[in-house]
C-alpha cells in the first residue's frame, strides 16, 4: 500500500512542475515587453512591404510591364515569354505598310484599266 502512495505523490509532483512550467510560459507570453516586442517586430514587418509594395523600382518595372503586354496586345502576339515586344511591333508594321502598298496598287489597277 505504502507504494502506491509514493506514486500518486511522484504524480501529484510531476504534474506540479507541469503545471509550473505552463503558468512560466504563459507569464512570458503576456508579460509587457513581449507583447510590444512581437508588435514592434509585426509592424516593422508591415512597413517594409508597404515600402517594397511602392518603391520607385518596382513601380517602373510594373510600368514597363503594362506597355510591354500592351505592345503585345497590338502586335497579336499571345506568347508573354517574348525577349523583346519592339522588334516584333516594326515587324508588324512593316507588314502593314506592305499589305496597304498592295492594295493601293490593286486599286490603281483596277480604275486604270
Amino acid at each position: 500500500m505504502g507504494t502506491r502512495a509514493e506514486e500518486l505523490r511522484d504524480e501529484i509532483d510531476d504534474v506540479r512542475g507541469d503545471l509550473g512550467d505552463t503558468l512560466e510560459a504563459i507569464g512570458d507570453k503576456v508579460s509587457p515587453q513581449n507583447v510590444m516586442e512581437r508588435a514592434k517586430a509585426d509592424l516593422s514587418e508591415k512597413v517594409d512591404d508597404v515600402k517594397e509594395k511602392v518603391s520607385p523600382k518596382r513601380l517602373a518595372q510594373k510600368g514597363a510591364d503594362n506597355v510591354k503586354r500592351g505592345v503585345r496586345n497590338v502586335v497579336g502576339s499571345d506568347d508573354d515569354t517574348a525577349a523583346d515586344p519592339v522588334p516584333a511591333a516594326g515587324a508588324a508594321a512593316g507588314r502593314g505598310r506592305q499589305a496597304a502598298a498592295a492594295a493601293t496598287g490593286r486599286s490603281g489597277q483596277a480604275t486604270g484599266a
